[in-house]
C-alpha cells in the first residue's frame, strides 16, 4: 500500500492521506490497540479492515507511527516525515510486523544478530507444491527458484522437503493484490495459522525477475521467495537488519539471496 502526501503529516493534519496512513499501520500490525493485520482475502481493499478510518491525525495515530519508527530504527517523531514516508512507500511483504512480545520468541544468534520466531511444523519432512507459475517469469523458473530456496533452508536446519500435490504443506500460489508493481509483494501463512498454513501467495501483478542481475524497476523473485518460505516455516520479520532475508522491505533491483546469521539461528530454533 502506498501512502502519498505532499507535506509532512502530523498532529491535527486531516484528509485522505491521514486515512491511508491509518489503514497502512493497521494492515501491518502497528496501530496501537488495533488488529495484528489482515490476510490476502481482504488485502485488495483495506476498507474491509477499517471502513470508518479517521481522516484526523490524533494522538493514537501519533503513538502508532512513533512505534513503527522505533521498530525500524527511525527517529521517533510521531510524524510522517520524509524518512518515514520513504520506508512506508518501499515495496514490502504483506505479512504484518507482529512485534508483540507475548506472541513471539526472540533470540540472538551471536555477534549481535537477532531473529524472531513464531511457530514451527511438528513434522520434519514437508511436501511442497507450486500451483501456478508467475506470469512475469520465464517457463520453469518459478518452480526452479522455489525448490532451490527450499534447499537453502534445508541446508541449515533439521528439516527436509519432497515434492507433493495440492495437499502439500508448503505451497506457492498467486494472488492479485491489485497494486501493480511494488506495494505488497507477497503474503504467507505461518505453520500455526491453520488452513492455509504454509501457503505463499505471490502478487500476480508484480514485476518479478529471475535474472542473475535484477534490472532496475523489477523485483528479485528469488529474494522475495526465500523470505516468504521463511514465514511458511515459522519465522517472523526481522525489523533490525536490512540485510537479513526476513527483513520485510525490498527495493527494486535489490538481491537478498543468502541466509544471514539471524535467519539461520531462527530456523534452527524451530527445527533443532
Amino acid at each position: 500500500m502506498k501512502v502519498a502526501a505532499d507535506k509532512v503529516l502530523r498532529r491535527s493534519s486531516r484528509g485522505k492521506p491521514v486515512r491511508a496512513l491509518y489503514r497502512y499501520l493497521a494492515a501491518h500490525g502497528h496501530l496501537v490497540g488495533g488488529p495484528e493485520g489482515i490476510s490476502p482475502d481482504v488485502r485488495s481493499d483495506l476498507r474491509h479492515l477499517m471502513p470508518e478510518a479517521p481522516d484526523y491525525f490524533g494522538k493514537d495515530l501519533e503513538d502508532s507511527l512513533a512505534g513503527f519508527q522505533a521498530a525500524f530504527g527511525l527517529k521517533q517523531t510521531g510524524e510522517l516525515d520524509e524518512p518515514t514516508k520513504k520506508l512506508i512507500q518501499t515495496p514490502r511483504c504483506g505479512v504484518p510486523d507482529r512485534l508483540r512480545p507475548e506472541t513471539l520468541a526472540f533470540g540472538e544468534a551471536g555477534g549481535g544478530a537477532e531473529f524472531v520466531a513464531r511457530c514451527g511444523w511438528d513434522q520434519r519432512v514437508l511436501r511442497y507444491f507450486v500451483a501456478a507459475p508467475h506470469p512475469s517469469l520465464p517457463p520453469g523458473e518459478h518452480e526452479r527458484i522455489f525448490t532451490a530456496n527450499l534447499a537453502k533452508w534445508q541446508a541449515v536446519a533439521n528439516i527436509q522437503f519432497q515434492p507433493g500435490d495440492a495437499s502439500a504443506e508448503i505451497q506457492s500460489r498467486l494472488f492479485d493484490f491489485q497494486d501493480g508493481c511494488g506495494g505488497t509483494l507477497a503474503y504467507s501463512y505461518f505453520p500455526c495459522d491453520g488452513s492455509p498454513a504454509g501457503h505463499c501467495y505471490f502478487d500476480l501483478g508484480e514485476c518479478f525477475s529471475a535474472e542473475p542481475v535484477t534490472p532496475a524497476g523489477q523485483m528479485d523473485f528469488e529474494s522475495v521467495c526465500l523470505h516468504e518460505l521463511g514465514h511458511a516455516l515459522g519465522l517472523d520479520h526481522d525489523p533490525n537488519n536490512p540485510q537479513a532475508v526476513m527483513y520485510p522491505f525490498f527495493e527494486f533491483g535489490e538481491q537478498r539471496r543468502t541466509l544471514q546469521a539471524g535467519d539461520i539461528a531462527g530456523v534452527r530454533s524451530l527445527y533443532p
